[in-house]
């Protein structure tokens, strides 16, 4: 599986040789004449290469005389309005749906989908790829989602007779199995993420979209449901669900701890699974969290009503409104929502933000990572959709994030 994955993220670089890593603005030398050249930054860990050389690729070849300049960049949240306002500013960016756009609306800087985003086509849309939407315009166009997901080395655990938890009880004997086996549990450099996954166990689903809501007058982040999401961390902590010096793990030295075999889980985006791959030899799967114990659970949980995977479609695609070629710009949002499109991001390990893009065509190259740790996530997010991840909506005031991480550091120190 390493070298499968491999041999497609090699030829996908090939076709990116034409993309620039950084500056922005067309050239100059560049006329009508010639064509249409578009400038669209991207966010690097976001909208991986892998996926947007295949964009370019494939939507040049469909619409020729328009070429896409990719411009990879980190600067995409509290900066860009001003450099949407400048000379060198690009066509199209990508951004925070929920953090960002907002303000980037406000300051009339982007240009309005609803002509793209109709009707129709939102009714084919995930519901959570709605929740960009701005006054009840669209002016960010959902580019994918991704899940809080737990990945586990399948190959070691087949090895042992070990299975996936399905109860929290299962899950605590496992990691007793796994330490006592001289192993790490699990390993995280998202610990602003679990309590999001642990919080639609303990709340109900009205709790969680109180987070999220417009009018707020006094700080939501209160309440038994709250406690009890804190609470359960304490408790997994306490019966070693996580590795030694939880609180210690980065984005990088949780995934060594992982692709090295020293961990035997890793709880991260699910877009991760694309790179775990090519740099493991064993074979993955994933655990969908269960539901939290009796004491901790609220009755109508969003665990119940809404799904056990937390997720989130929060990256979008923007039209600056200085842009020189809007109805290009518009032909590039069209086909993010074309069915090759869509296909692609299956097989990147990214969510469809259309509903129903069928799993019979993965492709081969993949098919056995997807199956293995992607499958069912897919397959339960189209039965039961997601819960929420809260932080990214979360409009009380800002850092979020800080705050979450700070709590989970302080709980399992």
């Amino acid at each position: 599986m390493k070298k499968k994955i491999a041999s497609i993220l090699v030829c996908a670089l090939c076709v990116l040789l034409g993309l620039t890593a950084c500056g922005g603005g067309s050239d100059d030398s560049f006329t009508k004449d010639d064509g249409v050249e578009l400038t669209i930054w991207i966010q690097s860990n976001n909208q991986p290469e892998y996926f947007m050389g295949w964009f370019k690729n494939a939507f040049e070849t469909q619409n020729p005389g328009i070429t896409l300049n990719f411009v990879a960049g980190n600067s995409l949240g509290a900066s860009l309005a001003t450099s949407l306002k400048s000379p060198d500013g690009p066509d199209m960016t990508a951004t925070w749906g929920g953090s960002v756009l907002p303000t980037l609306v406000d300051s009339n800087l982007l240009l309005s989908l609803d002509d793209v985003i109709d009707e129709e086509l939102e009714s084919r849309m995930v519901n959570q790829a709605l929740l960009n939407k701005i006054d009840g315009s669209s002016y960010g166009a959902p580019i994918f989602g991704f899940a809080s997901v737990i990945y586990y080395n399948k190959t070691v655990f087949d090895a042992n007779g070990w299975e996936e938890p399905q109860t929290y009880e299962e899950f605590a004997d496992l990691c007793a199995k796994i330490k006592a086996a001289d192993y790490e549990t699990i390993v995280t450099g998202y610990s602003y993420h679990i309590p999001q996954t642990l919080h639609a166990r303990t709340m109900t689903e009205a709790e969680l979209e109180h987070l999220i809501a417009d009018d707020l007058t006094s700080s939501p982040l209160t309440g038994e449901g709250w406690e009890n999401g804190w609470s359960l961390l304490a408790d997994m902590y306490s019966k070693g669900f996580f590795a030694e010096n939880i609180s210690g793990y980065t984005t990088t030295t949780a995934r060594s701890a992982f692709e090295n075999q020293n961990a035997l889980m890793i709880w991260t985006p699910s877009i991760d699974l694309i790179t775990l791959s090519a740099n493991t030899t064993f074979e993955i799967g994933t655990i969908v969290f269960p539901d939290a114990p009796a004491a901790y659970k609220a009755e109508n949980s969003a665990y119940d009503t809404v799904s056990p995977i937390t997720g989130v479609y929060t990256d979008v695609m923007c039209i600056n409104a200085n842009t020189e070629y809007p109805e290009e710009c518009k032909k590039v949002i069209e086909f993010m929502y074309s069915d090759a499109a869509q296909q692609e991001l299956l097989n990147c390990f990214m969510f469809p933000v259309l509903t129903g893009v069928s799993t019979d065509h993965i492709a081969d190259e993949v098919k056995s990572a997807f199956d293995g740790a992607m499958k069912e996530v897919y397959d339960l997010i189209g039965e039961k959709g997601m819960s929420l991840y809260y932080m990214t909506y979360y409009k009380y005031e800002s850092g979020l994030d800080s705050q979450l991480e700070q709590r989970f550091k302080e709980i399992c120190k």
